[in-house]
């Protein structure tokens, strides 16, 4: 859970986010058991995003995702 919004690091937050998404999108096809990983990598890189989120509104900050 981020604390403050200062404790983040965006450029590792954003190379994190890019890793998660390109893993999704390499592993969803046919195979259902990648479709499932790649799911799960989605959810991984949308929980992160709501965590930033909620920590910038924390600090006052607008609603934005």
């Amino acid at each position: 859970m981020i604390r403050k919004i200062d404790d983040l690091d965006f450029e590792d937050e954003f190379r994190r986010l890019s890793a998660l998404l390109t893993a999704s999108a390499e592993l969803h096809g046919a195979d259902p058991d990648e479709n499932e990983l790649s799911f799960e990598l989605l959810d991984k890189a949308l929980f992160r995003v709501r965590e930033i989120d909620q920590a910038f509104r924390d600090e006052g900050g607008r609603k934005n995702a």
